[in-house]
């Protein structure tokens, strides 16, 4: 049975920072391990089910939670996709930043994950909103996925049946968007797997993303204030969220590194000064 995406994250962070190994193994692949120019940290490039992760020692030296951690002795390695934040493994144990794990009674199947999402989320959205997931929820992907454990659910799996589904472009990246929401509410929830390789399926939205794209970019860029202008930008180039975009901080930026590690929930109502 192929590795869940916790344990494939402690495999590396163990090779890496416990054992001081200088190549990473998983499923009969090698990847090597280098230190960074500046600070000599080990990170290594690595795949999980065809995804490019990167695992990353956490440098000491910011202001950081996990640096304070990494100074108290803790062994602390970040997890990154395309440069942003997705994991942190401290000391053996993933942890997902913003939501706290090890709770008793979390949903274990998608079915009571759904459920789950409907007693504590249907109040703090929209109703049409909120409808709108429910339906799909009900005829999709409950039918599908409800009786499935949550750390089964793989992320070719979703996109292998999302690929036979016989609906539109934009009705496939829906279901896809609410198995990711899914993902997000498992999380906060302490589903440490929930759904976990959500996040990872690629689905074709079916809108052409070249020139149509840059140009209506280009006109939004054209109206906006240069502090609306910069979050724009920072959101194409990393995928932040409205609240992690206005909470945003400098020291959540590592410069040195090149890396952003936003510390405000997406669902913050926090405003950057």
């Amino acid at each position: 049975m192929a590795a869940s995406v916790d344990e494939t994250l402690t495999s590396v962070w163990r090779q890496v920072l416990a054992e001081g190994a200088n190549t990473v193994t998983l499923e009969n692949r090698s990847f090597p391990v280098r230190r960074t120019s500046r600070s000599r940290l080990r990170e290594v490039d690595f795949e999980f089910e065809g995804h490019a992760l990167r695992g990353l020692e956490q440098n000491p030296e910011t202001a950081s939670r996990w640096a304070q951690m990494a100074r108290e002795g803790k062994k602390v390695m970040q997890f990154l996709q395309q440069r942003r934040y997705i994991a942190v493994v401290v000391d053996g144990a993933v942890q997902f930043e913003r939501l706290g794990l090890g709770k008793k009674g979390s949903p274990e199947t998608v079915e009571q994950l759904a459920q789950h999402w409907r007693e504590k989320e249907t109040a703090k959205r929209a109703y049409s909103t909120t409808e709108t997931i429910k339906g799909y929820l009900k005829n999709w992907i409950v039918p599908a996925w409800g009786s499935r454990l949550l750390a089964e659910v793989k992320a070719v799996d979703v996109e292998d049946w999302l690929g036979s589904l016989d609906l539109a472009p934009g009705t496939k990246k829906k279901l896809r968007d609410i198995m990711h929401l899914l993902y997000e509410h498992g999380i906060r929830y302490s589903s440490a797997t929930a759904v976990s390789s959500a996040r990872f399926v690629r689905v074709d939205s079916g809108w052409n993303t070249g020139a149509a794209r840059r140009r209506q970019l280009r006109l939004l860029l054209e109206m906006l204030s240069t502090r609306e202008r910069i979050m724009i930008l920072l959101d194409f180039g990393t995928g932040l969220r409205r609240g992690e975009l206005t909470g945003l901080k400098w020291e959540d930026i590592e410069f040195e590194e090149g890396f952003l590690t936003p510390s405000v929930p997406s669902c913050s109502s926090t405003r950057a000064t």
